[in-house]
């Protein structure tokens, strides 16, 4: 039997939303009040302005743990991720950075990419994915491509990723 309303629409009701998340919900909301949309500055615009501290949020804090190294995609494009690891890695935690799919970057969390190293033991591989409106969504997908390509698998073996 197929079920025709797999959400429960009680769940999106306010009175379902936790209180604290309401309350960030609508801090966020003020924050970016008044704030310029990207998409009528220009997403290329909004991204430089969010990495020099421009806007609500300061600029990003760069670990000198980290890494970047680049894989072949598919089409031979580069695949930038950004890696962090703990001391003695067990696995890897795949990262996939917010924004929408079309802001953020995959070094633009590091000291959260950091603790979640640091406090399960799994090495960070954050992907920098190509960002919308400059590439179209579909494209933009990479995990599969590393996946088929068997990357987890050979980054698993060697307890720190390397293509």
């Amino acid at each position: 039997m197929t079920d025709t309303r797999p959400f429960d629409p009680a769940l999106f009701r306010e009175e379902a939303i936790d209180s604290e998340t309401a309350k960030l919900n609508d801090q966020l909301i003020q924050l970016l009040t008044g704030e310029p949309e990207w998409w009528i500055v220009g997403a290329a615009a909004m991204r430089a302005a969010r990495r020099r501290g421009e806007g609500p949020f300061p600029p990003p804090v760069m670990s000198s743990r980290a890494r970047t190294m680049t894989i072949t995609g598919k089409d031979g494009n580069e695949i930038p991720l950004r890696v962090i690891a703990p001391d003695r890695p067990r696995g890897i935690y795949l990262h996939i950075h917010g924004g929408g799919w079309v802001l953020g970057g995959a070094d633009m969390q590091d000291p959260m990419l950091e603790r979640i190293a640091d406090n399960t033991g799994q090495t960070v591989v954050a992907v920098e994915y190509r960002l919308a409106p400059e590439h179209p969504t579909r494209r933009v997908l990479t995990i599969a491509r590393l996946r088929r390509r068997g990357w987890f698998g050979t980054a698993r073996r060697n307890s720190a990723p390397t293509p």
